[in-house]
């Protein structure tokens, strides 16, 4: 994917880029994962600003629940309990 969309890149020379992805949040758990990203996107250009947009918490998980009720999932609805590992929580 990142051959193709270097490819991309360097056929139409853009002044902006903006690469857009909601599952990083759940996806990219570990220092190492998001250090592979950054390696990744730095093949493509030396200027990488990264823009996070925060969710309200309540929307985040009525959209968490909604998307896997959609793709069949049958679970009761529950916050995530403190301390599990797959939802990272930043403190400022």
């Amino acid at each position: 994917m990142i051959v193709n969309l270097q490819e991309e890149v360097k056929i139409n020379n853009p002044n902006i880029l903006v690469i857009s992805n909601e599952h990083l949040s759940s996806r990219l758990t570990k220092i190492r994962e998001i250090e592979r990203l950054y390696h990744l996107l730095s093949m493509i250009s030396k200027d990488i600003e990264v823009i996070i947009y925060l969710r309200r918490q309540d929307k985040f998980f009525e959209s968490l629940y909604s998307t896997s009720i959609k793709s069949g999932q049958v679970l009761a609805f529950e916050f995530p309990k403190r301390g599990r590992a797959d939802f990272i929580m930043l403190r400022c």
